[in-house]
């Protein structure tokens, strides 16, 4: 179930790299709405700074390349090594402690849930339409 779930991820995300890459929470520059502040929070825990004013405020649309650099993607691979790469991605998942990893991963994103927490509170209160 995992592997499938990982190679699901990579097939979904690899089909759209000959396309220029938004951040993915962002739809403001294109509507009559401001970004949510969950996904501001969001992009300030991924995006390096010198990429969010570019991606959250500009909506610039990156290459994939340069999408790795600013935390959209993790990796691009040639579309022949892109099964390959999936199921090995995967393997290397499946050799983790579930129990261990979920815990980890709760205590390493302690913060950024806590933020999250704030702004979804704040965005259910607001509405901000230009």
């Amino acid at each position: 179930m995992l592997l499938q779930k990982v190679l699901f991820y990579y097939l979904a995300v690899i089909t759209v790299l000959a396309l220029k890459v938004p951040l993915n929470e962002f739809k403001g520059s294109f509507s009559a709405m401001t970004m949510h502040n969950a996904g501001i929070e969001l992009a300030r825990n991924r995006v390096p700074i010198n990429y969010l004013s570019r991606s959250v405020i500009n909506a610039e649309l990156f290459d994939p390349n340069t999408a790795i650099l600013a935390g959209f993607l993790d990796q691009v691979v040639a579309e022949d090594k892109l099964m390959s790469t999936a199921v090995y991605v995967a393997k290397q998942m499946l050799t983790l402690s579930i129990p261990v990893h979920h815990l980890t991963k709760l205590k390493t994103r302690k913060e950024i849930l806590i933020a999250l927490d704030t702004a979804i509170k704040l965005d259910s209160e607001v509405s901000d339409i230009a």
